[in-house]
């Protein structure tokens, strides 16, 4: 089978208070904050090696205090419950919704407990995650 690598990359200014930031066919970044907002951070282009000549646009983010960003591989959104379905990119933003004034640590946990209490603990691939607290 043909394996596809996909890439996250980012650089945080904390003296602009700015995100820099390419995807490279990676299922989004989410980031919401405590006043509401929501984005998701899908600027970039292909996976890698998909193609011979790909450039990758760069997406800027102005962080404000409160943020929270979620990074993680599919397998959070693709474990299923006991009918088949997925746990999928809906469940996962309100997830966020409604933990977005958790430290990271503990939002971590609430999206690992969540995924763990739709899919019976049946994860059908790895399940990797990044959060980071813009304080």
């Amino acid at each position: 089978g043909h394996k596809l690598i996909t890439m996250f990359y980012a650089l945080v200014d904390v003296a602009q208070a700015k995100l820099s930031y390419a995807n490279a066919g990676h299922h989004a970044p989410l980031l919401v904050g405590d006043n509401g907002r929501h984005l998701q951070l899908s600027v970039g282009g292909p996976p890698l090696h998909l193609f011979a000549e790909t450039s990758y646009g760069t997406g800027d983010v102005d962080l404000q205090s409160g943020d929270r960003i979620l990074m993680f591989t599919d397998g959070v959104l693709e474990c299923c419950d006991p009918a088949g379905e997925e746990f999928g990119e809906e469940r996962l933003q309100q997830v966020m919704r409604d933990h977005r004034s958790s430290e990271a640590e503990a939002l971590l946990q609430s999206v690992k407990t969540a995924i763990t209490n739709f899919s019976g603990g049946d994860f059908q691939d790895d399940v990797t995650m990044i959060a980071v607290h813009y304080l």
